[in-house]
């Protein structure tokens, strides 16, 4: 009786134990794997989709890893590449929300005809009935779109918990590069998702030496921005030149930058807001430009400007257009500027310098005498400049200049006939 019971609980435990192993205990097989791909491509809307390995573990989740997935854009490709993707949660469950009619394959398909924004919420939540949350390490994500340069994010990782309305969490990157120039770095934020609406918050980084914020709310259904915040503190033009310059010119000082972003289509030419920059030590050389207008006035501190303080206040509209009002000035000189230049690469701006009285002995005598005057013996030269950035042309206001020329070939003439009459 006794034996009989110890193989009748023999026979109950082991299969117990077999189940709570199998349930807790991560194991791998290609089975496994090319199931597991199969769901994510499919999930995805992937065409490429491969991993190193794939362990499960039914009750506790599976990890991924050497994960890389690639996908296309309505315009371009989404490639990922991760060193491991980690769901927490049941995959029993999880296998359940997969094949029920409306569960992740039905917004999978959804996604892939239709928009992956549009089924967002719903594959946050159908994975929210399986996983309670995933995690993401050392990854590296390109987009590439078709005639535009390439953005490249280095090292992110992601700590991500879902729910049935949507998913919340963290991340941290460590680089994000644009054009094969680096643009920031040290990222790091907070997010959630309601809907269609991702919210980034608490956003910090690194750009060029200033101290990078951004918050703000993008509806992924209707692929638009809703109010957003950008700001860096202490940007350094130097280092900023170091990286993107060109021998065309040089900027050089630091400033502060802020960016208001009202609701708009998610498009660089569909962008609206407005913003402003203050610089301080703030210096502007060797553009082209720059170095004909010092020729042609003679006056070739033009060439060289640099500004205790200058300040910009600029509107961007839709179109790419992006208006500015900017004014600055040093111990010899002030500035002031009005006008626009579009994201395309056309320039048209109002510069107004007025040298100081105590400066005017630098100019050629020439610009002494027909520059106009201020009211405190200061000279003003008014120009405009605009044309293609690339080959940029000037004007300068020649009915000013033309009329003090006459008035003072008029008085010359005068005071040499009274002098003859004498």
């Amino acid at each position: 009786m006794v034996k009989t019971i110890k193989i009748l609980t023999a026979a109950v435990m082991v299969p117990a134990l077999a189940v709570f192993i199998v349930g807790f205990v991560p194991v791998s097989h290609p089975a496994v794997t090319r199931e597991v791909l199969k769901a994510a491509r499919q999930a995805s809307g992937a065409d490429s989709c491969a991993a190193r390995s794939v362990k499960t573990a039914l009750w506790k989740g599976m990890t991924v890893r050497g994960l890389y997935c690639s996908c296309p854009l309505v315009t371009g490709r989404l490639r990922v590449e991760a060193e491991a993707l980690v769901l927490r949660g049941n995959v029993i469950k999880a296998l359940i929300a997969y094949k029920r009619p409306n569960g992740l394959r039905a917004a999978a398909v959804v996604a892939f005809r239709q928009s992956r924004s549009a089924a967002f919420s719903h594959l946050c939540g159908v994975a929210g009935s399986g996983f309670n949350g995933a995690a993401v390490s050392s990854a590296v994500v390109v987009i590439s779109e078709n005639n535009r340069a390439p953005v490249l994010l280095r090292g992110l990782s992601m700590s991500v918990a879902f729910s049935k309305n949507g998913c919340s969490g963290s991340f941290s990157a460590d680089s994000l590069w644009y054009a094969d120039l680096p643009a920031a770095s040290g990222l790091c934020g907070d997010f959630s998702t309601s809907g269609n609406l991702l919210t980034i918050s608490k956003s910090k980084g690194t750009f060029c030496g200033g101290a990078l914020e951004c918050s703000g709310r993008a509806d992924l259904l209707g692929r638009t921005f809703r109010e957003s915040t950008l700001s860096i503190k202490g940007f350094d033009f130097d280092e900023w030149y170091r990286c993107h310059g060109t021998s065309a010119g040089r900027f050089s000082g630091g400033a502060d930058f802020r960016l208001l972003l009202d609701s708009s289509a998610m498009a660089l030419d569909s962008l609206h807001g407005r913003g402003t920059v203050t610089a301080a030590r703030f210096g502007v050389s060797g553009f082209p430009v720059q170095r004909t207008l010092a020729s042609a006035t003679g006056y070739y501190a033009l060439d060289t400007l640099r500004f205790t303080k200058m300040a910009i206040i600029f509107t961007i509209k839709p179109g790419g257009v992006i208006t500015t009002e900017a004014s600055g000035h040093n111990d010899s000189l002030s500035v002031k500027t009005s006008g626009w230049f579009s994201t395309k690469g056309a320039v048209d701006q109002k510069v107004e310098f007025v040298v100081f009285k105590k400066a005017v002995g630098g100019l050629p005598r020439f610009a002494q005498e027909t520059l106009e005057e201020t009211t405190d013996g200061g000279r003003v030269l008014r120009v405009r400049i605009f044309g293609a950035i690339e080959n940029l042309k000037f004007t300068i206001d020649s009915k000013v200049i033309l009329q003090k020329a006459v008035q003072n070939l008029f008085n010359d003439a005068r005071n040499n006939l009274q002098l003859w009459l004498k």
